[in-house]
């Protein structure tokens, strides 16, 4: 779990995009492990402790970490099953949407 948020968002961005993300409302938290999502809202884990967010909305964005496990989940279960982006290691947006456009074309 990460403590800061837009970790790899230029310095001379990063304050503007989260002032933009508080002036939409967005309740942002870090150090939060996510338990369920459900109709009546997130039940988490926040520094150890049970917290409960009412929730029409929810965004989870886990970080700057490589996840590749669900691809090899999906391996035989699926014709074609390629892994991109941060499935397959962490990079920035633009790094993902390039691994993205050459899996469509190559398959």
């Amino acid at each position: 779990m990460l403590n800061d948020i837009c970790a790899d968002v230029g310095k001379a961005v990063r304050p503007f995009v989260i002032k933009e993300l508080k002036k939409t409302g967005v309740k942002i938290e870090v150090q939060t492990k996510v338990e369920e999502i459900s109709a009546q809202g997130v039940k988490a884990t926040n520094n150890g402790k049970p917290v409960t967010y009412a929730a029409d909305s929810v965004v989870i964005a886990v970080g700057m970490k490589g996840q590749s496990p669900l691809a090899k989940q999906l391996e035989g279960k699926a014709p074609v099953v390629v892994a991109v982006g941060d499935g397959v290691e962490m990079k920035k947006i633009v790094g993902a949407v390039a691994d993205g456009a050459k899996a469509g074309r190559d398959i």
